[in-house]
């Protein structure tokens, strides 16, 4: 049943790409989990068409003392061993191909490269382990 419906949001999701629209227009939602570096949503985006990813939720980077945070992340703290190490820790990111790029609680542009959208916390690569909470994508 699971399998299915992760199939079905990313067609959901690949069709919405194509068509230029925002994942809110067809109220399609996907959920990041903040343990997983480069979630794969599906999504195969179009060099040069809008595309529009808006996020809600909390999570948290781990540690021994976890500060909760939004989709922004803590935008004055950055290291240089993060996935996207110029954007802020803890902040939603996204990637296509090799370029990531910030996508924050609302990302709204037309991507200069196309190819397969994936999702992360930035977060350093060995940290996602005890990261805690998702953010939803809808």
């Amino acid at each position: 049943m699971r399998r299915s419906r992760r199939t079905h949001i990313a067609t959901s999701l690949f069709a919405i790409a194509q068509l230029g629209a925002s994942v809110a227009d067809a109220q399609t939602a996907v959920t990041v989990p903040a343990r997983t570096a480069w979630f794969d949503t599906g999504v195969d985006v179009v060099a040069g068409q809008r595309l529009s990813i808006p996020a809600t939720g909390q999570w948290s980077t781990g540690g021994t003392n976890p500060q909760t945070v939004s989709a922004d992340g803590w935008a004055t703290i950055s290291v240089p061993t993060l996935l996207a190490p110029r954007l802020p820790l803890g902040a939603l990111v996204g990637r296509i191909g090799r370029r990531a790029f910030l996508v924050g609680a609302h990302y709204q542009g037309r991507p200069a490269v196309g190819g397969r959208l994936f999702l992360s916390m930035n977060d350093t690569q060995e940290g996602f382990g005890d990261n805690q909470g998702s953010l939803h994508v809808a």
